[in-house]
């Protein structure tokens, strides 16, 4: 196991790393654990962080309980899910969401792992995990709730792409019950040629750092949001 260091970080659904990479560049002595069940995927990413002390590759789906489970790795990676693709899914994609294999992975929820491991405190949680997010959320609330968690980083479906996906709406309402607000939408992803929304990427903020930055919007303007959050990572800690 790793020993925490400076900031601490979740990432679930690493697929190649990019925002594990984008956390430890913000953070350089930060502990990112990376969640990732693509066999291919994982190997791929102790690769690239093999150097890294920092980046802990644990080779397993996340969701609400402890477990196994199916998962389909599709042509392309991104596209790979524990839960099949919907009709709609396919009107808008072609042969990159077509199923390659079918691997069995372990399943763990981040409570339990929380408590298994020592984790006292988990700063930022990211989510991109194909339409499981709110079975992520659910196996991770009493983490978000008890061990200091500031910002949820998620990837939010707006239709149903996947059978039994959630949705935007139902992982904002989850993480509003759970003390957080929604604080901005990153990048929105359009499909078809009538440019459907499918899904966004979106930050959730709990709402007493919300408020501090609100509270404080010529720091935000004065030296940037970056730095401003980073201010408020450390005031809430500290």
């Amino acid at each position: 196991n790793l020993v925490p260091r400076g900031r601490l970080s979740v990432d679930i659904g690493a697929n190649k790393g990019d925002a594990t990479r984008r956390a430890i560049d913000e953070f350089p002595r930060a502990t990112v654990y990376a969640f990732e069940p693509a066999p291919k995927m994982t190997e791929a990413l102790r690769e690239r962080f093999k150097g890294h002390p920092g980046v802990c590759t644990i080779a397993a789906a996340v969701g609400d309980r402890p477990g196994a489970i199916d998962f389909h790795v599709a042509a392309d990676d991104l596209y790979s899910s524990a839960l099949p693709p919907s009709e709609l899914r396919r009107h808008y994609h072609d042969g990159e969401i077509d199923r390659v294999s079918t691997v069995r992975v372990p399943m763990v929820a981040v409570d339990q792992w929380a408590d298994e491991n020592a984790i006292d405190r988990v700063d930022i949680v990211k989510i991109d995990v194909q339409g499981l997010e709110t079975a992520v959320l659910r196996g991770a609330a009493e983490d978000i709730r008890t061990r200091g968690v500031l910002a949820v980083t998620c990837e939010a479906p707006l239709i149903r792409e996947y059978e039994g996906s959630c949705t935007y709406a139902e992982i904002d309402a989850m993480l509003n019950a759970l003390g957080f607000e929604i604080h901005q939408v990153h990048e929105c992803w359009t499909r078809g040629p009538e440019k459907q929304v499918v899904c966004l990427d979106a930050l959730w903020l709990r709402r007493d750092a919300l408020s501090w930055i609100r509270r404080q919007p010529e720091r935000a303007f004065e030296i940037g949001w970056r730095d401003a959050f980073h201010t408020t990572l450390a005031r809430l800690h500290n």
